[in-house]
């Protein structure tokens, strides 16, 4: 059993290890840090599994369990997304020499959002030693995705996708909308 200080630091630093040290990396602030409504999200939402009787069974039924999967996949989603955005906005300017946009920075910064806490919480061995793991394949894919049909309109990759995959000029929306 853990002290309530303990648990609490723990599924913080969980939740938002990829949003401190990403941030970190990009010299920027932390959300964590710079928002008041995330740690007082923290805090309540331990307070609800933690100290509320019922709550934790009430929260573990199907329904909730339904939406609070589904609502943490799209705040990893959007998470990536606005990572990936920022770091291709920050290096756009400066693309290597091989394809006119910058390529791995930004779905590598975008795949670490969601991984950081696993790394931090239990090391970098512990986390890939058995392979690849799901959260690392899933941002892999979709900051792939996502970056190439957003940013890229000069590249064959990018164009391909969009060709391809011709999802957002049917529902009339912009690549980014979409």
């Amino acid at each position: 059993r853990l002290h309530w200080f303990h648990a609490f630091m723990l599924s913080v630093i969980a939740g938002f290890a990829g949003g401190i040290f990403n941030f970190i990396w990009m010299g920027k602030p932390s959300g964590l840090v710079s928002n008041d409504l995330t740690m007082g999200s923290c805090i309540i939402a331990f307070l609800l599994v933690n100290v509320v009787p019922f709550a934790f069974m009430a929260l573990n039924t199907l329904p909730f369990a339904i939406a609070i999967v589904s609502s943490s996949q799209l705040f990893r989603a959007l998470g990536m997304m606005r990572f990936v955005k920022a770091c291709f906005t920050a290096f756009k300017d400066s693309p290597s020499a091989y394809y006119p946009i910058p390529v791995f920075g930004p779905i590598v910064y975008g795949t670490l959002l969601g991984n950081m806490g696993p790394f931090f919480m239990k090391g970098f061995e512990a986390h890939i030693g058995n392979g690849v793991p799901w959260p690392i394949q899933n941002g892999l894919f979709c900051a792939s995705f996502y970056h190439f049909y957003v940013h890229d309109h000069e590249g064959p990759i990018g164009e391909s996708l969009r060709k391809s995959l011709p999802f957002a000029s049917a529902l009339g929306l912009d690549d980014e909308t979409f």
